[in-house]
């Protein structure tokens, strides 16, 4: 068995709620056995939650939505480059012990953003650099969520079906080892929204709007992979 957490939108801060829930993880690294993952992860939680309104954010997602939603897939404009991902653009914004941030990750592709040997030959992450805010790697996928949810409020076009949903999954984000998931940030995001909090289309002005009052974590010496 395995345990993944399930995200749901809230009414306050932190504009979410988290519930575990225990499923038989399946084995394997294919697209087809990571979606058959995705697909008992959500028979486990509509049985737990009694929901039928929870979406799996990730490429591996059974609705269109999910899929776009990626962050490999959501398109931005981010520190002057038009066109971007929110992949890419959270890559773009690292800063390590012996460099970064790698700002020419915004020109490039998902894949190549995530992979690129820079992000793992650069010494231990310290934190985020936005456009013009610095973020402490101790703020709980801050820039991230930033990132994530400036993106949605630049492709409003998505927002009336996203609403449509009150819990999130990303069957693939694991809490041992990584801070960020972007079924956080989309459930955080539809929290605002219910709550007739407008959101900021620029990272820097989101980030300043869901931390008025960091929401933090213990952190320890432990290098988390943030996907």
């Amino acid at each position: 068995m395995s345990t993944r957490p399930v995200f749901e939108a809230g009414a306050m801060q932190p504009w979410y709620r988290e519930h575990l829930i225990d499923f038989q993880w399946v084995k394997g690294q294919s697209f087809q056995q990571r979606r058959l993952c995705a697909e008992v992860l959500m028979d486990a939680a509509e049985v737990k939650l009694a929901s039928n309104h929870i979406l799996e954010v990730s490429t591996y997602s059974g609705s269109t939505l999910g899929r776009e939603l990626s962050a490999l897939n959501l398109r931005m404009s981010f520190y002057g480059y038009d066109d971007t991902t929110v992949e890419c653009a959270y890559h773009a914004t690292k800063v390590f012990a012996k460099g970064g941030p790698f700002r020419d990750l915004l020109s490039g592709d998902s894949l190549s953003a995530k992979h690129d040997a820079r992000l793992t030959e650069s010494g231990r992450l310290m934190g985020f650099n936005l456009v013009n805010t610095r973020v402490s790697l101790e703020a709980h996928s801050a820039a991230f969520d930033a990132i994530y949810i400036a993106a949605l409020a630049q492709n409003s076009r998505y927002l009336d079906e996203l609403m449509c949903y009150d819990y999130f999954v990303d069957t693939a984000f694991n809490p041992q080892t990584m801070l960020a998931t972007q079924a956080r940030s989309a459930a955080i995001a539809v929290g605002l929204l219910r709550n007739g909090i407008e959101l900021e289309t620029d990272a820097d002005d989101m980030y300043r709007l869901l931390h008025t009052h960091e929401m933090r974590i213990h952190t320890s010496n432990r290098q988390y992979t943030l996907f």
